[in-house]
Order: structure tokens, then C-alpha cells, then sequence
């Protein structure tokens, strides 16, 4: 098999009948004996054209000629190994330059991946902002906005939307701002903090407003609650000691009251009455 490498340094022709002459090496004892007529005979040339050649070759140290002196018989070469050495390399460069495809297609593939990364990160913001539109656009922070007159923040959508909804089971129908809107001008009426939602969370979800009170909606359970959808309740901090203190006096006074908490949304009608009362002389005094 003629290699692109000894075409290009010797040429067809030498490169032919070099290619012949090692086929003859490798079927004895590495020596080629084959006579020029026959390697001519395979090769479709002169005798005269291959004599030159190989005496060119083992000239340019392809071939060892065994007998120099030998005339009127054919003469005996042996492979020197220079032409592997052109084989090895031949090879070599058809390595690096699978090597240089294999790379070719490794930075295709990442750059296909860095595309398809790209999108997926594009679809998945685009997705996140559909997402947010949407809890944007649900019945319930539409009637809080109309009520308050702000939007609430993301972090607590999902606090309002709940409460909102306990607001609808209350009154057995769907929520609307009217039902809300006393709640926040009575919030904010008092002077406290319009974006502090204790107002929905506690006033709106009950039905019921506390009375006024002069140290202010931190009295209320706290005033950095989390409405609890599942219970239609408030998680807060426990009541203050003064508050501990002034149920504790209740009691005293034949109020059943269990806790803070009871105090507001248990006890109804006469007994309610007597606890507002028994609040407005604890201020007065």
C-alpha cells in the first residue's frame, strides 16, 4: 500500500517499486532476490526504469544493496526501516488529525449544550414571570388591591390569597373589597402601620375589630403574624405580662376567660360587654 508521504518524497514510480521490493523482503529471511524483469512484470515497467530506482533508493538509504559488486545476476536488498518511518508518522498524522475531528466534535457538542442550557434557562425565567402574572391576576389579590389600595408583596401572596379566601367562607359567598374596606380604614384610621396586614389576617378573617387601644396593634398577638390558611388562624407570640396580668384580674372578676386568645373570639354577648368594660377601667386607672 503506497503511502501519501513516500509519493510525496520520491514519487510514484520509486515509491511503487520500493512498496514491491519490501513485499519481496518479507516472504524469505527479509532479503528481496527478486530479479528487476519481475518486479518490472508487476509494476508494467522496464527493466532499465527499476534497476535505476533501486539503485536510487539504496542511494538514499531505503534499500541495503547486498551485493554491490554482483553483475549479470540480480541482486539481493534489505529493508533499512526508513520507509516505516514514514509509515509511523503517516500514521501519526492521521491520529492528530482524528484527534483534531474528535475535538472538532466535543466543541460542537458543548456548544449545542451551552444552546440548549441557554434556552432552558430562558424558558424556565419565562415560565417563573407567566407564573407570577398569573398569581398576580388571582380573584383574591385582585380584591385585596381594590380594598388596600397596594399590592401586597410576593412573599406573602400566598398569606392574603388564603385569607381572602377564609374571609369568603365566612361570609359563605365570594369576598369582595366592600367587605374588606372597613377593616383597612379602621387599620389605618388608628394611625398604625397600612402595611402591616394583621388587619386582614386577625380583623377581616374574625369579623371583628378590636377595641381601641392605646399602646397599639402590637397588643393584637403580635404584630408580625403569619396568617394560617389551613386553620383560618393566627400564628403570633403569646400575650404580654401586662395582658397576662390583666386576664389573670379578669378571672378574678368571674370572666371565664381560658387565654388571650378565648378573650376576643369566645366570649360573646354579656360576658364580651363586662371584658371591654373591665379593659376600659384597666386604661382609665
Amino acid at each position: 500500500m503506497l503511502q501519501d508521504a513516500l509519493v510525496a518524497e520520491l514519487g510514484l514510480i520509486p515509491a511503487a517499486v520500493l512498496c514491491v521490493a519490501l513485499r519481496f523482503c518479507k516472504l524469505s529471511d527479509g532479503v528481496c532476490r527478486a530479479s528487476v524483469r519481475t518486479m518490472g512484470e508487476r509494476l508494467q515497467l522496464c527493466s532499465g526504469t527499476v534497476h535505476k530506482v533501486l539503485k536510487r533508493l539504496a542511494a538514499e538509504g531505503y534499500l541495503v544493496d547486498l551485493t554491490p559488486g554482483l553483475r549479470n545476476a540480480p541482486h539481493q536488498y534489505r529493508d533499512t526501516g526508513k520507509a516505516s518511518v514514514h509509515e509511523v508518522k503517516a500514521t501519526v498524522h492521521d491520529v492528530k488529525a482524528t484527534v483534531h475531528e474528535v475535538n472538532a466534535s466535543v466543541h460542537e457538542v458543548k456548544a449545542t449544550v451551552h444552546d440548549v442550557q441557554k434556552k432552558r434557562l430562558l424558558i424556565d425565567k419565562k415560565e417563573s414571570l407567566e407564573e407570577t402574572r398569573a398569581r398576580r391576576r388571582m380573584p383574591e389579590l385582585e380584591v385585596f388591591r381594590q380594598a388596600a389600595g397596594i399590592r401586597p408583596r410576593q412573599q406573602v401572596c400566598e398569606d392574603v390569597i388564603e385569607a381572602v379566601r377564609a374571609v369568603s367562607r365566612r361570609l359563605g359567598r365570594e369576598a369582595r373589597a366592600e367587605d374588606l374596606r372597613p377593616f383597612v380604614k379602621a387599620w389605618v384610621g388608628r394611625g398604625w402601620n397600612p402595611y402591616n396586614l394583621n388587619w386582614l389576617y386577625e380583623w377581616a378573617v374574625s369579623g371583628e375589630m378590636a377595641p381601641p387601644n392605646r399602646s397599639g396593634p402590637a397588643s393584637l398577638r403580635g404584630a408580625c403574624g403569619i396568617f394560617d390558611g389551613a386553620s383560618g388562624a393566627s400564628r403570633r407570640p403569646g400575650p404580654s405580662s401586662a395582658t397576662t396580668g390583666a386576664l389573670g384580674a379578669g378571672a378574678a372578676s368571674g370572666i371565664n376567660i381560658g387565654g388571650h386568645d378565648r378573650a376576643r373570639d369566645e366570649v360573646s354577648g354579656a360576658e364580651r360587654e363586662r371584658l371591654i368594660r373591665f379593659y376600659n377601667g384597666l386604661r382609665e386607672g
